[in-house]
């Protein structure tokens, strides 16, 4: 686990136990804000995930289009295209996605 990861972990502990103290002290504003800063806090991680997931995505993207482009030739094959026709169909519709085709067939620019 990273730095950042057990800053987090020791953060989002440390604001449950002020909750659970402030619940045992009969002050429930002080629990209400201490879990909204829990709940903040798993929301904020959450979101830095995502994002770096993304980023991995977007950087892998040409890469993974080209691949696809390379397979599509099977498609051609009829023992291929009869087994694998809806792996293929949505594989034809990421690439013309990730060429910047829109649902009706046409990139953004109308083409």
């Amino acid at each position: 686990m990273g730095n950042d990861k057990l800053v987090i972990t020791f953060s989002l502990i440390t604001h449950i136990r002020n909750a659970q103290a402030a619940l045992k002290a009969g002050d429930t504003g002080s629990a209400l804000a201490a879990l909204e800063k829990v709940i903040n806090g798993v929301e904020n991680h959450a979101t830095t995930l995502s994002q770096e997931k993304n980023a991995g995505l977007v950087a892998a993207a040409p890469e993974l289009l080209e691949a696809l482009e390379a397979l599509m030739p099977l498609w051609e094959r009829e023992d291929v295209a009869d087994e694998w026709s809806e792996e293929f169909e949505a594989a034809s519709a990421a690439i013309a996605k990730g060429k910047g085709a829109t649902v009706a067939g046409k990139t953004e620019d109308g083409k």
